[in-house]
């Protein structure tokens, strides 16, 4: 670390933290990521619970990207160094912080629809990249989407990512909540680029409404008609956020997603969502009672 001067810690990190340094040779400002490599080693997040997100599986995605050429939408990985039992990630720096940060300093904690379509092409388009190298990135997010100066979104944090997603995955939950597929809830097998696909669409929902369409499942689920009352009336209003969260992700690509993420944004409505508590009932629900109202907007799309 003598090469930099630490300024401030920007954020912790699962094995530690991230610091925002001077880089002494060239006065830029980088972002380190340092990590206990023991604690690593254990996946334990700095003396707590045991995770699953594994710090060699991020360096190599982080170097394949580089190899590849890199990417506009995709974090760029300077360096990397060990040092007093530590593992170095040397990243570029972001000056605007993650799109939570972003979300939650702006008016009613949501995005205007332009500002939303800005980020979310860039997303698309970072998200693109990794797949066409078979990536999965595993843990879409606002907190793993950073903002530069430039206003230029992206993609970080590939703890989770999946190499060569072609073959399905075992049946674990990984990732947040919110932004998990509801096969993960069911316990069932998964497709990790289809999973990126569904989290992409929640994140879009978040972008337009400021908060997730659903919360964490609870084994005590009730009918959605008592937990979520306004369902039906939510979505007749706002029938484009069930078709890019419920059905988006089994047919399209990243760059069809970007294409409708385009066509839907000025019909997608800004009023606050009320969160529904048991999204494993909630999308038997969805599939049910909108399934044709559905089919005939995938139709619509696909000619567009």
């Amino acid at each position: 670390m003598d090469r930099f001067h630490v300024v401030k810690e920007l954020a912790p990190a699962l094995f530690g933290s991230i610091v925002l340094c001077v880089d002494k040779n060239n006065g830029n400002h980088v972002a380190i990521k340092r990590m206990q490599l023991a604690a690593a080693a254990k996946r334990q997040a700095n003396g707590g619970p045991t995770v699953q997100e594994d710090l060699h599986v991020e360096k190599r995605v982080y170097r394949h990207v580089n190899k590849m050429g890199g990417h506009r939408n995709i974090l760029r990985l300077l360096s990397s160094f060990e040092e007093a039992g530590h593992e170095h990630f040397v990243l570029e720096y972001c000056h605007q912080g993650d799109l939570f940060t972003i979300l939650q300093s702006s008016p009613h904690q949501r995005l205007q629809a332009s500002q939303a379509l800005h980020y979310m092409r860039q997303i698309c388009h970072g998200l693109a990249f990794l797949h066409s190298h078979e990536i999965a990135h595993g843990d879409i997010s606002l907190e793993n989407v950073l903002v530069d100066a430039n206003d230029v979104a992206k993609l970080m944090d590939f703890g989770l990512a999946v190499e060569s997603f072609h073959v399905t995955q075992p049946s674990s939950a990984v990732g947040k909540f919110f932004y998990m597929p509801p096969e993960m809830y069911l316990g069932s097998p998964y497709d990790a680029s289809k999973a990126d696909m569904w989290s992409l669409g929640i994140l879009l929902l978040i972008l337009h409404t400021g908060m997730p369409p659903f919360a964490r499942a609870h084994s005590s689920g009730t009918d959605p008609s008592t937990s979520c009352p306004s369902l039906d009336r939510i979505i007749s209003r706002l029938r484009q956020r069930v078709c890019v969260v419920f059905e988006v992700r089994h047919s399209h690509t990243p760059e069809r997603l970007e294409r409708f993420a385009a066509l839907a944004g000025g019909r997608i409505g800004l009023g606050r969502t009320p969160r529904c508590r048991h999204p494993r009932q909630t999308v038997v629900h969805l599939r049910r009672t909108h399934s044709q109202m559905l089919q005939v907007l995938l139709c619509l799309h696909s000619r567009a």
